[in-house]
């Protein structure tokens, strides 16, 4: 069956359920609906997004009153937070109530909360507004101990990857990159408060210093609205909005994309598509469930240049990098797209290092302000396991037939002729990166490349400095789009390449609300920065050099 005819038989087997459910959300809006969400950390780059879209499909909805959120734990990256921080605040410009319940709040809960209405806490709760900071583990003495040596090369100041392997401490460059970076975040986070709860600067500052606050101080303090257990808070939303029925997220949800996939299905029309990337940038590697593999994106960027009715592309990115390499494969066809077709690329919460090689040929790039990005530069090297063969008795003998043919031998550190060549291979990749930039950015090398260096920017940092266009998501992204291709009308596709969930994977994550502790070991070890130094000896890497820091 032609995808002309497929689509057509979509569009009526969705006629009725469109039918159907709008007779259901008709009779729920002459009700009236508050909604109850609960927001949790572990939702996925697509769940993410799906969540700020439907913020907004609720703001639009006139049977919406009225929505009350409970924040479960951590949220994870700032740029996220700042997603749904901002969905909030459209609920509150369409005219709907947002209430939000806390239990135990961080500095990040309490930001994102900041933006509803009403603020209620636990009574017994206690406010962890700390602050901004991190924590850099350095493994050198670990490695000394075992007889192992980190032998790396840098290609940029700020590249900062391999300093935990070859130092004790963090040299000047990576903590003037750092101090800056959760400068920025910190500053966002005060601002923001002292904002959304009428207090000045200093007495947010205050608070933290103060930090923990227990309930009936924060409230005190201005921070919150009021002390109360979560039915008092639904019973009070009884009482403001009698005969309004109180319906989970999740239901109301579930009958508003019935009635949007109808709205989707209805034509034959151009199509934005929306591709979302997520995880580390890999030429292919199949222990990875989520990772952006450039053996599967790559003819998928294909497919969708030579696809008539596709009119632009959005490339959805959650990336601290990975193999240059990968990059440059992922790069050619995004490059290639970007001459037929507009590509616009939203950062979410970090789009940095190989992450903005690959994204460079966009024509427009959007972020949040909190969004971790740049980190423009690679590195490379080996692990040298002389000493722990030394403590362990074993010898090596090598047997070279050319100068260079035990250049990555890990029984021994390089020469200083094998330092100066691959030095050289890492200079060559770098300034392949910062071209590739500077093309992208329609600017020359020699004027990016200070921005560059792998120095690691928050989103403002970045778009001050030329490597961000706009501040928003998704949605703003996907407005853009649509406008380049003078297309207002086209429908939004979706593409997935980056996450493989499997059926039982599926099963165990339903059953226990997260990954298995075998998933999450293996994938700790997959992801962890040794395993990426062991599989990728041979290559230059551009990653991200610290875990971003959440909220």
């Amino acid at each position: 069956m032609s995808q002309g005819w497929k689509r057509i038989g979509v569009a009526m087997a969705s006629a009725p359920v469109a039918l159907a459910t709008g007779a259901v959300r008709g009779g729920l809006a002459r009700q009236g609906l508050v909604l109850t969400l609960t927001v949790r950390f572990d939702a996925d780059l697509v769940e993410r997004a799906d969540l700020e879209h439907a913020l907004l499909r609720a703001a639009r909805d006139p049977g919406v009153r009225a929505v009350i959120l409970r924040i479960d734990g951590a949220l994870g990256s700032w740029a996220w937070s700042q997603g749904l921080r901002q969905g909030l605040q459209v609920l509150r410009e369409a005219g709907r109530e947002v209430w939000a319940i806390l239990e135990q709040p961080g500095h990040g809960a309490l930001w994102v909360a900041s933006a509803a209405s009403r603020l209620f806490l636990l009574p017994a709760g206690e406010v962890h507004l700390l602050g901004v900071g991190a924590e850099v583990a350095f493994y050198k003495g670990a490695l000394d101990q075992l007889g192992l040596e980190a032998d790396l090369v840098a290609a940029g100041a700020y590249k900062s990857f391999g300093e935990p392997w070859q130092r004790t401490f963090a040299s000047s460059a990576w903590t003037e990159s750092l101090q800056a970076m959760l400068g920025g975040l910190q500053r966002t986070l005060v601002r923001d408060l002292a904002e959304a709860r009428g207090l000045s600067a200093g007495a947010v500052e205050a608070a933290m210093a103060e930090a923990p606050l227990t309930a009936e101080r924060a409230l005190a303090l201005g921070l919150v609205d009021a002390l109360a257990y979560e039915d008092q808070v639904l019973a009070e939303a009884k009482e403001r909005w009698p005969g309004a029925r109180t319906l989970k997220w999740e239901r109301w949800r579930k009958l508003d994309q019935a009635q949007e996939l109808a709205a989707r299905a209805g034509g034959l029309g151009p199509e934005v598509a929306v591709v979302h990337l997520e995880g580390p940038v890999v030429v292919d590697d199949p222990r990875r469930a989520v990772a952006i593999k450039a053996r599967v994106v790559a003819p998928l960027l294909r497919r969708l240049r030579e696809d008539a009715s596709v009119v632009a592309v959005v490339l959805h990115l959650n990336t601290g990098g990975g193999s240059a390499l990968a990059s440059e494969l992922i790069w050619r066809e995004v490059d290639l797209l970007a001459a037929e077709k507009p590509v616009v690329a939203v950062f979410e919460g970090v789009c940095a290092s190989g992450g903005y090689y690959l994204a460079a040929p966009a024509r427009e790039i959007f972020s949040r302000s909190t969004t971790l990005t740049g980190s423009i530069g690679v590195f490379g090297g080996k692990l040298v396991t002389e000493g722990l063969r030394r403590k362990l008795g074993l010898t090596v003998q090598p047997f070279g037939q050319a100068p260079a043919s035990l250049l990555y031998a890990s029984s021994r550190r390089f020469t200083e002729g094998e330092r100066a060549r691959f030095g050289a291979l890492m200079g060559r990749v770098y300034d392949g990166f910062v071209e590739r930039v500077a093309k992208g950015r329609g600017t020359s090398p020699e004027q990016v490349e200070p921005h560059c260096r792998g120095r690691v920017w928050t989103g403002e940092d970045a778009a001050a400095r030329g490597l961000v266009d706009r501040f928003g998501g998704l949605e703003d992204g996907l407005a853009r789009a649509k406008e380049l291709a003078s297309a207002p009308s086209a429908r939004r596709v979706d593409h997935d390449p980056s996450h493989r969930r499997t059926l039982v994977s599926k099963a165990v994550k339903a059953a226990r609300g997260g990954e298995s502790a075998v998933e999450l070991a293996v994938q700790a070890w997959v992801d962890h920065p040794l395993s990426w130094l062991l599989a990728h000896q041979e290559q230059a890497l551009a990653v991200l050099p610290v875990e971003a820091p959440g909220v």
